[in-house]
C-alpha cells in the first residue's frame, strides 16, 4: 500500500508515505501527520474540502515518492527504465 485515497461528505483525503519531503510536506496548511502511528514512519495526510481545488502537481509527486518508497526495486527500476539485475538461480 502506497496511497490510500478517499472522498468524504467533508471532500477529499490523501495519505501518502513521503520519506524524503515529508517534513516539509508538514508545513503546508492542509496536511497533518498521519493518525494510529502512521506519522511517525513518514505518512503524511493531507485533507481538502469540498469547495477547494487540491494542487494536483504536489499530490503527484506525492503520489510517486510514496510508490517508489514501498515498490520493489525492480519495479522502481522499471520507471527510471533500468534493466534489472537478473536473479542468480541457487545451486
Amino acid at each position: 500500500m502506497f496511497l490510500i485515497l478517499g472522498p468524504g461528505p467533508d471532500g477529499l483525503g490523501v495519505t501518502v508515505k513521503l520519506p524524503e519531503s515529508g517534513r516539509e510536506a508538514l508545513l503546508l496548511p492542509f496536511t497533518e501527520a498521519t493518525g494510529y502511528g502512521m506519522g511517525k514512519h513518514g505518512w503524511v495526510t493531507a485533507r481538502f474540502g469540498v469547495d477547494e481545488t487540491p494542487p494536483i502537481a504536489i499530490l503527484a509527486g506525492w503520489i510517486e515518492e510514496s510508490y517508489r518508497a514501498i515498490a520493489p526495486k525492480a519495479l522502481v527500476a522499471a520507471l527510471d527504465g533500468v534493466e534489472p539485475t537478473p536473479r542468480r538461480k541457487k545451486a
